[in-house]
């Protein structure tokens, strides 16, 4: 359909209740004039093959990486990206998974995010010298 009408825009189906935890983010996101619910099938044919690009490339990365995953998170496969980060080959790589989190992992209940926060604001730093 992509090559025949690759305007064509249908809803993309996201619950915004599965973002976050944290009802003010929520709001905020559903409140947002430059947030909609659909998506190009033209669109979403150069996503796919962006990501087909990038999963054949994981042993080409050098670049250090710190992979943080929501471990509810139901707007990407988590699997596919530990799937990613075992293909990886850079010795410098550190994957964390936050079970019961949302794919909002910094915009989560302050208690929630403080986590990935910390493990951040650690990785950064000790990649700073």
């Amino acid at each position: 359909m992509s090559s025949v009408f690759p305007a064509l825009a249908l809803s993309h189906g996201m619950e915004v209740s599965k973002l976050s935890h944290d009802r003010e983010t929520i709001r905020a996101y559903a409140d947002d004039p430059l947030v909609h619910d659909r998506v190009s099938v033209g669109w979403f044919a150069e996503f796919q093959k962006a990501m087909g690009k990038v999963n054949n490339s994981a042993n080409k990365l050098k670049t250090p990486i710190l992979m943080q995953l929501a471990g509810d998170d139901y707007l990407t496969d988590v699997n596919a990206s530990r799937n990613f980060f075992e293909r990886l080959t850079v010795g410098d790589r550190i994957l964390k998974v936050y079970e019961g989190l949302y794919h909002e992992i910094y915009n989560e209940q302050e208690e929630l995010r403080l986590g990935p926060l910390r493990d951040l604001v650690s990785w950064v730093g000790g990649h700073l010298g």
